[in-house]
C-alpha cells in the first residue's frame, strides 16, 4: 500500500532554511543522489552512480535501498525527499488536450503498457502541458518504507521547467543534456517547446548527428545557431568537435563535485 506522496505542481528547488533534502535521479543508465542540509552544509555530499548496461526495472528498487543503506541516508531525519525518473517511459499532453480519464492511452503509442501498470502525470504550468509517464513503484515503496513519505515526478518535467526560464536571447534555444550513455535534445521557438528527443550514444560523432538530425527536423540552419550544451556527464573533446558544425557552442553546466546534475544547479 503506498503511502501519500506529493504530485502534480513542480517546483525548482525547496531553499527553507534549516531544512534537509533528499534529491534521487533514477535514470536507466545512471542514479544520483543529492543530499542537501540547510543547517550544517559539512552534512551536504553529491553521488553519481554509472552503470556498464542498463539496470532492468525490476532491481532498481533494490540498488536505491542499497545506496541508501551504504550512505547512511536511510537512517536520517529528512525533511524532504524528491525523486525524479529519467527514462523515456514519458509522453508530454498539451492541457486542452489533456483528460485524466485517459492516462494510459497516452503512452499506449509510443511503448508497450501493462494493465498494471501506474501512470501518473506532471502539471508543467509555464509550458501549459502535462508530462503523463510510469514511475517505478518499487523504487517508490523502498523509500516510503525508509522516510514514510515522498514527492515523484519525472525527470524532464523539472528540466523543461528549468530550460523555459533559461536566460537566452536567440529565437531558436537549442539544449543538448549530456547523461551516461545517453542524451536529451530539447528545443524552443519563440518561447513554445518544439521538441523534446532521447537518444542513446558510444561516441561525440553519434551526439553530433542526432543534434544535426534535430535542428533539420526543425527547419534550423546548424552554421546560423547556437547550440547550449548541459554536461551533467563529462564527455572530453565534444565541445570543440561541434564547433566545427555548429555556428556557436557554448556550455550553460558542466558537472562537477558539488552540483553533478543541471536540475540542482540554482
Amino acid at each position: 500500500m503506498l503511502a501519500p506522496m506529493g504530485i502534480g505542481q513542480l517546483r525548482l528547488m525547496s531553499i527553507e532554511n534549516n531544512l534537509s533534502i533528499l534529491n534521487i535521479i533514477v535514470g536507466d543508465n545512471y542514479s544520483t543522489f543529492h543530499f542537501i542540509d540547510h543547517s550544517n552544509s559539512s552534512k551536504s555530499f553529491f553521488k553519481k552512480l554509472t552503470y556498464d548496461a542498463d539496470l532492468k526495472t525490476e532491481l532498481l528498487g533494490d540498488f536505491i535501498g542499497e545506496n541508501l543503506r551504504t550512505n547512511g541516508l536511510n537512517n536520517l531525519s529528512i525533511n524532504e525527499i524528491n525523486v525524479y525518473y529519467d527514462h523515456n517511459l514519458f509522453s508530454l499532453v498539451p492541457n486542452s488536450l489533456y483528460d485524466d480519464n485517459f492516462n494510459k492511452k497516452y503512452l499506449e503509442n509510443i511503448f508497450e503498457i501493462q494493465a498494471n501498470d501506474f501512470v501518473e502525470n506532471d502539471i508543467i504550468s509555464e509550458l501549459e502541458i502535462r508530462n503523463v509517464y510510469v514511475p517505478y513503484i518499487n523504487v517508490n515503496n523502498i523509500l516510503i518504507d525508509s522516510f514514510n513519505q515522498i514527492n515523484y515526478f519525472h525527470y524532464n518535467s523539472i528540466l523543461l521547467k528549468k530550460l523555459s526560464s533559461a536566460s537566452i536571447e536567440e529565437k531558436n534555444k537549442i539544449f543538448c543534456i549530456i547523461n551516461n550513455k545517453c542524451f536529451k535534445v530539447v528545443i524552443f521557438q519563440n518561447s513554445s517547446l518544439k521538441m523534446v528527443n532521447h537518444y542513446n550514444y558510444k561516441t561525440k560523432e553519434d551526439i553530433l548527428y542526432f543534434v544535426l538530425q534535430s535542428l533539420k527536423s526543425q527547419k534550423i540552419k546548424a552554421e546560423k545557431s547556437k547550440l547550449n550544451y548541459i554536461f551533467n556527464h563529462k564527455l572530453l573533446g565534444l565541445q570543440d568537435f561541434t564547433k566545427e558544425f555548429i555556428k556557436e557552442v557554448n556550455v550553460l553546466f558542466y558537472s562537477d563535485d558539488k552540483c553533478c546534475d543541471y536540475i540542482f544547479n540554482k
